[in-house]
């Protein structure tokens, strides 16, 4: 609570990992959410990926979602689009193709083409995969 930010990413996977290995698996993931609560800004998009990897390694792909939302509302614009490619990715797998295009339209507003032209790429082929003809 009173560590400073921009140290408190080593101290939260210290934790985690220790909850993993003798803890519980929730006690563990509250470690990890909270890390992405509290590190510095440049820090977030890492520690959401960490989160989002554990909560799908001991709770499946579902839970994952709400993680997701949380981390494309919080990150900035480039990494919460690159979250979106993730996450539309997820959806891919899951066969949910329309819930995909619609996280690939939002995190379009997010991904300037000049500036992640692979975000752009993944969308054109995620439609030539499993579009149709309206897409």
């Amino acid at each position: 609570e009173v560590c400073p930010s921009e140290e408190s990413s080593e101290f939260f996977l210290m934790d985690g990992s220790f909850e993993e290995s003798y803890g519980l698996v929730k006690r563990a993931l509250s470690v990890y959410q909270a890390m992405c609560r509290k590190v510095p800004p440049d820090e977030k998009y890492l520690a959401y990926r960490l989160f989002i990897a554990k909560t799908t390694k001991y709770l499946g792909v579902s839970p994952t979602r709400d993680i997701y939302q949380e981390a494309i509302d919080t990150l900035k614009d480039k990494e919460a689009a690159r979250i979106c490619m993730d996450f539309a990715k997820m959806e891919t797998e899951l066969q949910e193709f329309e819930r995909a295009r619609a996280i690939m339209a939002y995190g379009a507003q997010m991904a300037d083409p000049r500036r992640l032209p692979e975000y752009w790429k993944s969308w054109n082929e995620f439609e030539i995969s499993h579009g149709n003809e309206e897409t």
